[in-house]
């Protein structure tokens, strides 16, 4: 193999398992982010794109258990219009945290979210 050829198989699996890995966690982080703020200064509805779908978020809080808790309802607009009344929608239920913000507690749900939509999993330090 000459140089050019194992710098180009290096630049390939560069991009595939350095870069495309960081802007794809640098998306996720954003979306859910701007999903946390809709959530927290809007009016119970949030309407966020991921990739190529378009998602549809009803949020409500409760008390349960003596504790606050989010819950959401998602829907994948693309698969609701496919499914019709057959459609499932996600949802999830998540217990406040009282040392975060309400923005920050939205912003952790909708990342879980995407994260299991994607089938990303963040990598993390165990003590």
């Amino acid at each position: 193999m000459t140089n050019e050829e194992l710098q180009k198989i290096h630049d390939n699996l560069y991009d595939k398992y350095v870069t495309e890995p960081e802007v794809f966690e640098r998306e996720i982080k954003i979306v859910s982010e701007m999903a946390a703020k809709q959530a927290v200064l809007g009016n119970g509805t949030v309407e966020f794109q991921f990739g190529d779908n378009v998602f549809v978020a009803r949020l409500t809080e409760d008390i349960k258990r003596f504790s606050k808790v989010i819950r959401l309802v998602i829907s994948n607009e693309n698969s609701r219009k496919i499914a019709g009344n057959r459609y499932i929608p996600y949802i999830l239920e998540a217990e406040v945290d009282n040392n975060l913000s309400l923005t920050e507690n939205y912003k952790t749900v909708f990342e879980a979210f995407l994260r299991h939509v994607s089938g990303a999993i963040e990598p993390e330090v165990l003590e």
